[in-house]
């Protein structure tokens, strides 16, 4: 039998199970004759011996023949059953096709031919259905039901076109209603009542929009739903009584444009009755103004000036009673769009009238007011008499037009009296120009042939009476060149005047007692300095400038000084906030008493500098102090030199104790002013060790041990007395010294914990000893015996000693796991962390060498693995000390303290970075990973450098470190070791060198002892450093 599961169809029982069940009375029937009675097995008398017939075995030939026969029907069989369901394959979308119904109705631009193609799909699928698939299908020795899957898809498909046919008939009822609806509301809106022009207009509005507009498309609408209506019928859909019910609804208002022709008819109507109202308004309203109007025209025959007075008067009156006639004009106007009133007589009058009262106001004040009381101003006086001038000449063609002579002959009057005053206009912007100085007076005195000397009396009309305006031209050209002047002079002190406001900013700058310039006021002052520099060499170039010639020279002077002291202000400022907190170190003082004696005058002459700028700050008297300048020269120069003395004050410091050279100025500062209290030193330690977070000091100072930043205590085998170094004569306090020691101490203390752990190794339970001591050694001496065992395994065993040894590892591994899950110390489980990772590395390596078939020590798979050996040390005659080989790489354990912190995930790629790299170090050659940002190639050298127990000093390029000066190396005991942050070959170009440079010298001082010329410099360098 098959049915539906899901999207999918399958046969109702396993066939695997119908085919052993098929098989199971071959194998009863063969079980049953193990146990069958001879016929005469009854006759006891008859028959003696034995009585079962002789048993048949499934292990006989033929009977598994037969049984092999038998399945090989049934599976044959079977496997013509299993291509029924191929015949479902075309058929199987109906059993999901409802969610592609729901899709396909949320989209809303489907059109009818849609719908019809979708439904008459899903109708032509069941009759190919029924078509191919029948009920029930015969074969050779079976037959498959299909009558459940064949109802299931029938039953899907009908479904999915009842839902189809469900939206429309929904559809179609939704939008009779709104179809109901907008023709109740278009009702509504044309039946009502107008009771005024604006409601009446309104109703005409609406009811042509919706002859023309509305009810087409309404009428569309009504059409569209009908052929909706016609698919479902045409698609065999019941309609329900709500169907018919919204249908009739809408069918009611399909001819309703006779009902919106006849209400069009009624509006007419209206329109009468209204228009009627408005006429008859407007004729009482004509009746009212003929009475202004004749008013108006009276002023016709009125055109002497004497009367001025009494016309303006009578005409305010007029206006007043024509403010209720405009605004009951305005009122008809809005009512009635089609009508319009031309304007009224009274303009014109009231303009001409008030232009010469203007007029004649105006043209006393410009020719009886002073000159030079600045009350006459030539562009306003120009600006005045042109609009009176276009008014005038306006007018005169207006009443001209209009055959009204006497205004016209009063608006022509006044435009004569406007042109004759314009004459007179360059001659005021001559006159009344504020550059004019004595010098320009002097040059107007020689043109006119008379002493003319300006007066507060000093009129247009006295100008006018002295003949002055035969000479306008000359006067012109004077005036002309004595603006261009005062261009330059007004721009000269507008520059001053943009000074005068300026305040220098000031900082109180910490417990100095001293101040800084403050960012914001420099900005400003550097801001308006760059501008007027620009604009004060415009000036210089201008051939107008000549008589502030000295002027300018001045500013540009202290302009160009403003500049030089912004500069070096800064430049100083900056040195002296660098030097300033070094300097107040009495430590320092001490050690460098010539830098500190410069600095001290320097202090004074800033501090002095300061408090004169703080007692006034403006900027132009701050600029302007005695010896700004060259003070402040001065004291650059001495900075200069307390900062060559600084620099090679440190460089001196380096070269004792090259870790400083790993150290920034700041950091190397910090320690070297702490030369008094060892124990001050203590907060800066860890700037110098990595792996050392402070020491451990006595009572009496001395040291005694080394704490990690996990607070790991590993004590010193020899104490270190930095009390006493401090007192050495030659020391001065310095606190390199004592370090140096601390370096040795920490040297040897590791040394000393590694070789005694090594021999408590053997004598100790595995989670005892590492319990016992520091997480560096129990790293070191787990991979010391790890070595050793794994060494001993392949000479005894060969590949089999890895499989023993592999099984010990994993053993050793529950061990620690079990530790692990106890309760344990902080600084334990610290160093367990580390160590399992080491483990698990160490432990897969081993199934690795025992999978690739590795026996030998001397194989290639075992060389190229870390390992760590007690050897004697070649640089050290008769001294063991651990070393650590990879492929032919021979390199020492360095003892560096590394505290008790985690250790990387090692990869197959981080392998071969320790290979490179150490390959790289024992042939003195540098090695830099390469790789993209982010991929751990840091990480993993300083990883590596963890391994060798190595002092690593990480620099990315971008920062500020001081570059390294190894020029020439020694044999002593400095290390170094730097890596790269993957750099761009620009950002290496100032350090490259140097860093190559120490690699080579390393080289140079494997090879040979002998040095050529040089710097009388000895840095302390690791033999086998890299970089």
């Amino acid at each position: 039998m098959v049915g539906p599961k899901g999207t999918d169809i399958r046969f109702k029982h396993d066939l695997d199970q119908v085919c052993a069940r098929l098989l199971l009375p071959y194998k009863d029937c063969t079980v049953s004759l193990k146990e069958f009675l001879r016929p005469d097995a009854k006759l006891r008398e008859v028959v003696t011996g034995r009585q079962l017939l002789w048993e048949v075995k499934e292990d006989e030939d033929h009977i598994k023949a037969g049984y092999l026969r038998i399945e090989q029907i049934v599976r044959i069989n079977l496997a013509n059953a299993e291509k029924v369901l191929e015949l479902y394959k075309p058929f199987l979308f109906l059993l999901d096709e409802e969610e592609r119904v729901s899709s396909f109705l949320e989209e809303p631009a489907k059109t009818r031919e849609d719908f019809s193609a979708y439904v008459q799909h899903l109708q032509d699928t069941v009759a190919k259905l029924n078509e191919q698939c029948p009920n029930l299908l015969r074969m050779q020795m079976m037959r498959v039901d299909c009558l459940d899957v064949n109802k299931k898809l029938v039953q899907c498909s009908q479904e999915c076109v009842a839902k189809l046919l469900r939206s429309l008939s929904t559809r179609n009822q939704d939008r009779n209603g709104r179809l109901v609806k907008q023709f109740e509301h278009l009702n509504a809106r044309i039946t009502r009542q107008p009771n005024n022009e604006d409601q009446l207009v309104e109703l005409e509005v609406a009811i042509e929009n919706a002859a023309s507009t509305e009810m087409p498309k309404l009428v569309n609408e009504y059409n569209d739903i009908k052929e909706w209506l016609y698919l479902t019928w045409d698609l065999d859909h019941m309609l329900e009584d709500d169907d018919y019910k919204a249908i009739y609804a809408a069918s009611e208002w399909k001819n309703y444009a006779t009902k919106i022709a006849d209400r069009d008819n009624e509006l007419k109507e209206d329109r009468m009755r209204i228009e009627g109202k408005l006429v008859e308004r407007r004729t009482h309203f004509q009746d009212e103004l003929t009475g202004l109007v004749n008013k108006v025209g009276k002023f016709k025959d009125k055109g002497s000036v004497r009367m001025l007075e009494d016309y303006l008067e009578q005409l305010n009156e007029i206006k007043k009673q024509l403010a209720a006639a405009m605004v009951n004009m305005e009122d008809i106007n809005a009512k009635e769009l089609h009508v319009g009133w031309a304007q009224t007589a009274l303009e014109p009058f009231d303009k001409l009238w008030t232009l010469v009262a203007e007029h004649q106001k105006a043209n006393t004040k410009w020719i009886r007011t002073p000159l030079f009381s600045g009350e006459i101003k030539p562009e306003e006086v120009e600006a005045e008499v042109s609009a009176m001038w276009r008014l005038s000449f306006k007018l005169k063609a207006q009443f001209e037009q209009d055959n009204l002579s006497k205004p016209a002959n009063v608006a022509a009057k006044v435009k004569t009296d406007l042109d004759q005053f314009k004459e007179n206009v360059p001659l005021l912007h001559a006159l009344c120009n504020p550059g004019l100085r004595d010098r320009h007076w002097k040059e107007i005195s020689n043109v006119v042939g008379f002493a003319l000397e300006p007066d507060p009396s000093f009129t247009l009309q006295k100008v006018l009476d002295m003949d002055i305006g035969t000479y306008v031209a000359e006067i012109g050209e004077i005036s002309e060149s004595a603006a261009k002047e005062y261009q330059i002079e007004s721009g000269l002190e507008g520059q001053i005047k943009e000074w005068e406001p300026i305040r220098m900013e000031f900082k109180d700058w910490g417990t100095t007692g001293t101040y800084i310039v403050a960012g914001a006021s420099v900005d400003e002052v550097q801001t308006l300095l760059d501008d007027h520099v620009i604009k004060t060499q415009t000036m210089k170039g201008s051939p107008y400038a000549v008589n502030f010639a000295a002027r300018l020279e001045e500013w540009e002077g202290f302009l160009s000084t403003v500049q030089d002291v912004i500069d070096i202000w800064l430049k100083v400022q900056g040195v002296w906030l660098y030097l300033e907190p070094i300097f107040s170190s009495e430590d320092i003082m001490q050690q460098m008493p010539t830098e500190g004696r410069l600095f001290r005058e320097v202090d004074g002459t800033w501090r002095e500098i300061m408090q004169k700028s703080i007692d006034n700050p403006a900027a132009l008297t701050v600029f302007k102090q005695d010896n700004f300048l060259a003070n402040l020269n001065s004291a650059n120069e001495k900075l200069e030199t307390v900062q060559k003395g600084l620099n090679d004050y440190l460089e001196t410091k380096r070269l004792y104790f090259p870790r400083f050279f790993f150290l920034s100025n700041d950091n190397l500062l910090e320690i070297l002013s702490e030369t008094k209290d060892p124990k001050r030193v203590n907060a800066h330690i860890k700037k110098a060790f990595e792996g050392i977070q402070s020491l451990a000091f006595e009572a009496d100072s001395k040291i005694s041990g080394m704490i990690s930043p996990e607070k790991e205590l590993v004590p010193m085998t020899t104490w270190v007395d930095p009390v006493a170094s401090l007192r050495l004569a030659w020391a001065r306090g310095a606190v390199e010294v004592w370090l140096v020691q601390v370096e040795n101490a920490m040297i040897e203390s590791f040394r000393d914990q590694i070789f005694q752990s090594k021999d408590d190794y053997p004598l100790t339970p595995f989670v005892d000893w590492v319990q016992r001591w520091a997480g560096q050694v129990v790293i070191g001496i787990f991979n010391l015996y790890w070595t050793k065992e794994v060494n001993e395994a392949l000479t005894n065993e060969g590949n089999p000693g890895m499989h023993r040894y592999g099984d010990k590892l994993v053993e050793v591994l529950g061990e620690i796991v079990g530790l692990v899950r106890t309760e344990i110390g902080k600084l334990v489980r610290c160093t367990l962390e580390a160590l399992i990772v080491i483990f698990v590395h160490n432990k897969d390596t081993i199934l690795e060498l025992r999978d690739r078939g590795t026996s030998r020590i001397d194989d290639f798979d075992w060389l190229v693995q870390l390992r760590y050996f007690i050897e004697e040390n070649p640089d050290v005659q008769g001294q063991d000390d651990l070393c650590v080989r990879i492929t032919n790489s021979f390199l020492g354990y360095a003892y560096e303290s590394l505290g008790n912190g985690g250790r990387l995930v090692i990869t197959p790629l981080t392998d071969r970075c320790y290979r490179t790299c150490c390959g790289a170090l024992h042939l003195l050659y540098g090695a830099a990973p390469e790789g993209p940002a982010g991929t751990g190639k840091t990480e993993s050298v300083k990883d590596l450098a963890k391994a060798l127990a190595l002092d690593l000093g990480h620099s990315r390029p971008l920062r500020l470190v001081r570059p390294l000066n190894f020029t020439p190396p020694s044999e002593n005991t400095g290390r170094c070791s730097l890596s790269l942050q993957a750099p761009e070959e620009k950002c290496l170009t100032d350090k490259s060198w140097r860093y190559r440079n120490t690699e080579l010298n390393c080289r140079l001082l494997a090879r040979s002892k002998t040095f050529g010329p040089g710097r009388a410099l000895k840095v302390e360098v690791l033999a086998r450093c890299g970089v």
